[in-house]
């Protein structure tokens, strides 16, 4: 008991919870790594067709949950980018990566036979794959052997192939908005064109923001460009500022995924010498879109159900949503009950990840610390999320007297954003040293997708 205690005192993931101020030393990623992977690796590939309803395997799965969500939490806690003033973004991307493996540390060890079938591919993603001149042809055993039988003799090399599709897959599994997504048409050129037009809408939120931050307050970046003095111009003022946040963080996601689409397209199209166990990767039927429009969404149910991008919805899913579920009916209650605890549930869960996801980003001895549980700074992302299922419990009520829906949907949204970007826009945080001011542009900054950033 003694040791336990001494273990828990000295670990530096207990110390993030328990004692929230101690300034913990991080380190920049290493191989090292890699060892607090494998045990959610080998959690991961007991979920194989041919595995998972062993119930040895069942047993294995379980009792490594609590190690793989310790493991995917250490990755979080013990390693970051510095200095950390100018790598918030890919403190994010890391914080971010540990959360989700977190949560699919849960996932994998508690699914149920039920849940078994979200782990196999839908045979429309899989039946054919592209060549270097662009033409279809069958898929090799490797690729569809998953789906085919689950009799035949499983292979090392076809288990590693099926868990390294699940464990790394940046969309999720079933590739984008539920177990009905269609797969995706576009081609190379549709989208590049999409990376160029969504290029304009990151150049015109990062200019905002940018300015914003330099201006010292969004009042003053309204005043700077001649706009202020007018009844009412402190409201939107934060309201233009919260819109570029928003714009912001849809167009920087968007860029970093059509720039891994492109490289899919690439892998298939210009690299046949590479193995079809490898090229399955990068079908580009699985590149689904990331967003679905959604600055033209009409409800918050729309907005966050198929217009936001999807690649944790497994997460608070599974993590949120069917606890909450779970419980309410054990209560008693009934089915309308149960839909609005799931939904309560996930938002509860994306609210604490992006509270978790934030302190990645600025622990101490960042310049402009982040602490958890600290009683003396407003939880902005926690609150962001917990307001959204209050608004869609209330919006059928409100859309009967507003003439244009999207309108309804704007206003909600900036106005919870607000503290959510001062969370998130803080002195150097996510909008930190590595955006200069607008005066330091230069044409890579302009012209190239995501050049504005200088690490």
């Amino acid at each position: 008991m003694d040791t336990l205690k001494t273990f828990i005192k000295n670990d530096s993931v207990f110390t993030t919870f328990l004692d929230p101020r101690n300034a913990l030393t991080c380190h920049p990623p290493s191989l090292s790594i890699l060892l607090l992977l494998f045990p959610l690796f080998v959690q991961c590939s007991l979920l194989h067709p041919q595995l998972a309803t062993s119930r040895t395997s069942r047993y294995i799965r379980l009792v490594l949950v609590p190690l793989n969500v310790y493991c995917a939490m250490k990755i979080g806690v013990d390693y970051c980018f510095t200095p950390l003033e100018r790598r918030g973004l890919w403190n994010l991307m890391l914080g971010c990566m540990a959360l989700h493996l977190a949560m699919k540390g849960l996932e994998w060890g508690l699914l149920g036979r039920s849940e078994m079938i979200k782990y196999r591919t839908r045979p429309e993603f899989r039946e054919k794959d592209v060549d270097q001149a662009g033409k279809n042809h069958e898929s090799s055993k490797a690729t569809i052997s998953f789906t085919e039988s689950d009799s035949e003799k499983l292979s090392l090399k076809e288990l590693y192939v099926w868990t390294a599709e699940q464990f790394a897959s940046p969309r999720g599994i079933q590739y984008g908005w539920g177990y009905k997504s269609p797969p995706n048409t576009r081609s190379a050129s549709d989208v590049f064109k999409r990376l160029m037009k969504v290029h304009l809408v990151h150049l015109a939120a990062v200019a905002y923001s940018v300015h914003t931050r330099d201006s010292g307050s969004a009042v003053e970046a309204l005043r700077t460009l001649g706009l202020a003095g007018f009844p009412g111009n402190t409201i939107v003022a934060e309201a233009l500022s919260s819109l570029a946040f928003g714009m912001y963080l849809i167009s920087l996601t968007d860029l970093a995924y059509s720039y891994y689409t492109l490289f899919g397209h690439f892998i298939i199209n210009m690299a046949p010498f590479l193995p079809d166990w490898y090229r399955v990767y990068f079908n580009p039927k699985l590149y689904v879109p990331l967003y679905d429009n959604p600055h033209l969404a009409t409800s918050l149910a729309q907005l966050w159900s198929t217009g936001w991008h999807q690649l944790f919805r497994r997460n608070f899913v599974v993590c949120g949503a069917l606890p909450a579920r779970k419980i309410v009916r054990m209560l008693g209650l009934g089915n309308n009950a149960q839909k609005i605890a799931s939904v309560i549930g996930c938002f509860i869960v994306s609210g604490v990840m992006h509270e978790l996801a934030i302190h990645f980003i600025a622990r101490a001895p960042h310049p402009d610390p982040h602490f958890l549980f600290d009683t003396k700074r407003f939880p902005g992302s926690l609150f962001y999320f917990l307001m959204q299922p209050i608004g869609i419990l209330l919006e059928p009520m409100v859309l009967k007297y507003v003439p244009m829906p999207w309108m309804w949907v704007y206003a909600f949204t900036l106005l919870c954003a607000t503290p959510f970007r001062y969370q998130y826009f803080g002195q150097n945080r996510l909008l930190d040293k590595a955006y200069p001011p607008i005066s330091e542009w230069n044409l890579i900054s302009v012209l190239v997708p995501g050049g504005i950033v200088r690490f």
